[in-house]
């Protein structure tokens, strides 16, 4: 089968939607499929057209186009997508929408008819009748969400959609060569382990409130951040303000396949995020390691993170909540154990990166076959 996979960034980025595309697509190579993405160049020098892994990649300069405001700009990518779907005449078209370049989709969708999915990877939120996120979920012959409460937002917005959607959870292949170290508390001093891109959205700086909480029964504890962006400088601030820079370690950028050890030497493992997680993919890496998680209770955290069993939610917002439930897994070593080994289970039986790649090309074949 042949797969136009569309996706807003791709490897060598490494948010969440790209570390999952970079597992999911070769493992379709692998069962005979031909995925080709089509994506954007992001910041980097990438070429236009590209291979990866028996994966073939187009990039086109799609926010640039929308952002430039020249209508000519658009038109032309326009005719040049309609003429790439034309030549390379997919079976199914997958659109992931976490920004707006499905629009380049919309505008070509009779340049070569075929089935559609489209899978929501952000908890998505207004877009009223004739926006553009309405009509690209009107368009689908199939929308997925990564989980129930992605999925229930998408219907808000498009209630048409709720016969032809279903949830497809996330899922990425365990880290093996961590298993040892389940049953391992981590030595020395109390780490606290944060990961994922440095914005307001993840709610870092209450992790910080939170720290500042711990340290007073806890003064060695450490708080170590996985991640790089725009709110690096405000957080150095105010880990400063605080009084707890020196218990603040700022990983900066960590590669995918880094990150699982980054999370295996966490006492435990923190996602503050004040807006509504789709998913909440380090929560599952986490519990792939056998950590246990303290989360948010927003989006789709509380779909990953069973609540007393494999972790521990709290009210969003809440430093002081947070630092509760810090430390009441740091005075009972053996509870937070229980989460973590638990929440090791739990991905494995719920969260299975072959269940993933089956249930996407049990809908693909369904679809093509209709």
């Amino acid at each position: 089968m042949k797969l136009l996979y569309w996706v807003p960034q791709f490897h060598p980025y490494v948010g969440g939607v790209e570390v999952l595309a970079s597992h999911f697509l070769p493992a379709l190579v692998e069962r005979g499929h031909e995925p080709v993405v089509i994506t954007s160049h992001g910041g980097l020098d990438l070429p236009d057209d590209d291979e990866w892994r028996g994966v073939t990649i187009h990039r086109r300069p799609f926010p640039a186009a929308l952002a430039s405001g020249r209508a000519d700009e658009v038109v032309a990518l326009v005719a040049e997508v309609a003429g790439l779907k034309r030549r390379l005449a997919p079976d199914l078209v997958h659109v992931n929408v976490s920004d707006a370049s499905p629009f380049f989709h919309l505008r070509t969708s009779t340049a070569h008819p075929c089935p559609s999915v489209v899978s929501l990877r952000v908890t998505v939120s207004g877009g009223g009748p004739g926006s553009l996120l309405a009509d690209l979920l009107a368009s689908a012959d199939a929308v997925t969400g990564v989980s129930a409460a992605a999925l229930a937002a998408a219907v808000d917005v498009c209630p048409e959609i709720a016969r032809r959607s279903r949830v497809i959870l996330n899922a990425l292949p365990e880290p093996t060569r961590y298993a040892a170290r389940v049953d391992e508390a981590p030595k020395g001093a109390p780490v606290l382990v944060g990961a994922g891109r440095l914005v307001a959205d993840k709610g870092f700086d209450i992790a910080l409130r939170a720290l500042a909480l711990v340290r007073a029964e806890h003064p060695g504890v450490v708080l170590r951040l996985a991640g790089d962006g725009p709110a690096r400088p405000d957080l150095e601030a105010l880990a400063d303000e605080l009084g707890v820079a020196d218990a603040v370690e700022l990983l900066g950028w960590v590669a995918p396949d880094r990150l699982p050890e980054v999370l295996a030497g966490a006492s435990v493992v923190v996602l503050p995020s004040r807006w509504d997680e789709a998913f909440g993919l380090v929560a599952l890496q986490a519990m792939q390691v056998g950590r246990p998680v303290v989360a948010a209770a927003v989006g789709g955290l509380p779909e990953v993170v069973d609540d007393g069993h494999t972790g521990l939610l709290v009210p969003k917002e809440d430093p002081e909540g947070l630092a509760t439930a810090v430390l009441s897994l740091l005075d009972d070593p053996g509870a937070a154990r229980r989460l973590g080994v638990a929440g090791r289970q739990r991905a494995r039986d719920r969260f299975g990166f072959d269940r993933y790649v089956d249930e996407h090309e049990a809908l693909y074949r369904e679809l093509v076959g209709r």
